[in-house]
């Protein structure tokens, strides 16, 4: 029975065994040879002077194949032990994190790949379309919106950056109105001048509210003007488009408090002057 010496390393490595059992030895020192952890080349070898040791003992051909076949798979499977584990995650760097879009547009951040870098220390650069995130981006609202973005390399690590994302305010012509808002704010203002004429002292009018009824179809408006007296008092009126006449009466206070759509001074001045340049088109 030959005496295994699993750090020799001259050829008494194997005592009075075959050339087979030497043939095997050189191979998986050479094999052995390509660990980096210490721990695994003496696991590695101390597996290998067992399974020698048994296989000589029962003597059998077959045998000697099988052990030295498994004595071959278990040294490369221990020595592997001394890779690392990949636990870097990727970089994502930008010239710029901050982007300005228009009201109401789609943000897609591969338009800005010119801008953007990303890069692993193992799978060396990622593509800018490999880029997600999980929040949405609406842009239907103005102001400035923060926006977490990631990327996983190969490994499952993920690298995150945070980018700014300003809508502008909308940019208002006639044609954003639907054609019942035109509608109604064309009513609307329409009425005006027909309540200017139902009061003795225009220049007095001090509008507090406009609305449209669309159950009645009538413009409604809620103003204080001076009276006969010189008393400044509250008022309603109401225009009907159909027959385009105006009427103030207090019993359209009712009418304005059922409008179902109410504008300010300030909208219904920016429909006017947009109506007008529409018409100049």
């Amino acid at each position: 029975m030959g005496i295994l010496y699993p750090f020799c390393t001259n050829n008494e490595f194997v005592k009075n065994t075959n050339s087979v059992s030497v043939g095997a030895r050189s191979f998986l020192f050479r094999r052995v040879g390509l660990a980096t952890n210490g721990v695994c080349v003496f696991g590695a070898l101390t597996s290998v002077s067992a399974l020698f040791y048994f296989y000589q003992k029962e003597g059998t051909q077959m045998k000697k194949a099988v052990l030295l076949i498994t004595a071959l798979v278990l040294s490369i499977a221990l020595c592997a032990c001394g890779k690392s584990k990949d636990t870097t995650p990727p970089t994502i760097t930008m010239t710029t994190t901050s982007f300005t879009i228009d009201y109401g547009c789609e943000f897609d951040i591969t338009d800005y790949a010119e801008y953007i870098n990303i890069s692993d220390d193992k799978d060396g650069n990622i593509d800018v379309s490999k880029l997600g995130t999980d929040e949405k981006i609406d842009t239907s609202i103005e102001g400035t919106h923060t926006v977490k973005y990631y990327v996983r390399d190969s490994a499952g690590n993920i690298g995150t950056i945070d980018i700014s994302i300003t809508v502008l305010p909308k940019t208002m012509t006639y044609d954003s109105y639907t054609e019942e808002e035109q509608k109604m704010y064309l009513a609307i203002a329409r009425g005006v001048s027909g309540i200017e004429e139902w009061v003795k002292n225009p220049s007095s009018i001090h509008w507090i509210g406009f609305g449209y009824n669309t159950e009645l179809d009538v413009a409604v408006y809620y103003f204080s003007a001076t009276n006969g007296f010189g008393a400044q008092v509250d008022s309603y009126g109401a225009y009907e488009p159909s027959t385009r006449i105006a009427d103030v009466d207090d019993n359209y206070d009712i009418a304005y408090r059922d409008a179902d759509f109410y504008v300010t001074f300030d909208e219904l001045q920016t429909f006017i002057d947009l109506y007008n340049a529409h018409l100049e088109e």
